[in-house]
């Protein structure tokens, strides 16, 4: 007799992919021109934004896994004749996968002007001319997540325990193999952040045909700041318990020989 449990167990609880695509500032244009002669202009330009990417991921297992191959406790007993009690194999494989909180977050070109024109152009002469031009940009990434993950796995395995008493012939007792084999996976709280600037911007700065004399001025800052937050906690408790029996066999009280020959139990890591 050969029994095979074969458990199976994938928990997917939670998958969580966030993909922020900010462009800010596609296309901005200052520009101070055709201004009197021995006037005083300025052109004063805040560009701001503040962008806020937020992930918080929980997630709590809890895997109770209970089984049980038996092909032993098996009885021959008071018969006239021989007894031969031979029992089959158990074979019991088992895999569980945990996954849980993975978080994909990409930014792209992070508030960068991809387009930026600032010109002082065709004033008179004499002229005092300012251009004052900042551009800031912020992002604010936080990534926190929570994982509770407990496996509880309880197995017996028996091909032992059998009992052959009180005959009057020959007894042999021949109990088969016990092969465990198996694996707990645990995968949480995987974050990956791709930050890419994009910092391939078209800026052009012109002071052109102005008139004798004339003070032209021009004064840009562009500024981005990424601020990265990642919190992560943790808890996992693995508990396996397993019984594993060929032998505990019993031979009394036969008139004729008695044989017992116990099976082999082999474990792979669980």
């Amino acid at each position: 007799m050969i029994i095979r449990v074969l458990i199976f167990v994938v928990v997917q609880i939670f998958l969580l992919a966030v993909f922020a695509t900010t462009s800010f500032a596609q296309n901005i244009t200052v520009e101070v021109s055709g201004n009197g002669d021995s006037s005083q202009n300025a052109a004063n330009v805040t560009a701001s934004q503040q962008t806020s990417i937020q992930s918080e991921n929980s997630a709590q297992i809890a895997n109770n896994v209970d089984t049980n191959a038996n092909t032993g406790q098996n009885s021959a007993n008071s018969n006239l004749g021989d007894a031969t009690i031979s029992t089959g194999d158990a074979n019991q494989n088992l895999s569980i996968e945990n996954l849980a909180n993975a978080n994909l977050i990409s930014t792209e070109c992070g508030g960068c002007a991809q387009n930026l024109t600032i010109e002082n152009s065709g004033n008179s002469a004499n002229s005092q001319n300012s251009i004052n031009t900042q551009i800031e940009n912020t992002t604010n990434i936080l990534a926190e997540n929570y994982a509770q993950i407990t496996n509880n796995v309880y197995g017996t395995s028996i091909t032992g325990q059998n009992s052959a008493n009180k005959n009057v012939g020959d007894v042999k007792i021949d109990t088969g193999n016990i092969n465990l084999d198996g694996q707990i996976t645990n995968f949480a709280n995987f974050t990956q952040i791709i930050v890419d600037p994009n910092d391939n911007s078209n800026i052009q700065i012109l002071n052109l045909g102005n008139g004798a004399n004339s003070v032209n001025t021009v004064n840009v800052e562009i500024a981005t700041v990424i601020n990265i937050e990642k919190i992560d906690i943790w808890q996992l408790e693995n508990n396996v318990v397993w019984e594993a029996v060929t032998g505990e066999n019993s031979c009394n009280e036969n008139l004729g020989d008695c044989e017992i020959f116990t099976g082999d139990i082999n474990t792979a890591t669980i």
